[in-house]
C-alpha cells in the first residue's frame, strides 16, 4: 500500500506465514523515516457467532511510535470493513 501526505508513510510486506482461513503472518520492510524498523504482523481469524473475530498484533514499535502504529492499523481496519460491507 502507498499512500502520500502528512503522518502517512509506505507499508511493503511479505507473506511469511499463512494457513487458510485461521492465520497469515507478514513481515513488513523497515520505515526509516518514521523511526520504525523491520516488523512482524501476525492476524489471526476465528469464527464469532455469525460473524468473524479479528485479532491483530505488531512490532516490534518503540514507545514513541505504538500510538502511531497503532492508529495506523486502526485506520486500515476501519477502511477494510467499509470495503467489505460494500455490496
Amino acid at each position: 500500500m502507498e499512500s502520500a501526505g502528512p503522518g502517512r508513510f509506505p507499508y511493503r510486506s511479505e507473506i511469511i506465514e499463512i494457513s487458510e482461513p485461521q492465520l497469515i503472518v507478514l513481515k513488513a520492510e523497515a520505515i526509516p523515516e518514521a523511526g520504525i524498523e523491520d516488523t512482524i504482523t501476525r492476524i489471526a481469524f476465528e469464527e464469532d457467532g455469525g460473524g468473524t473475530r479479528m485479532t491483530l498484533t505488531s512490532g516490534p514499535y518503540t514507545d514513541e511510535m505504538r500510538g502511531n502504529a497503532e492508529a495506523g492499523w486502526l485506520a486500515l481496519i476501519a477502511n477494510l470493513e467499509r470495503a467489505l460491507a460494500t455490496p
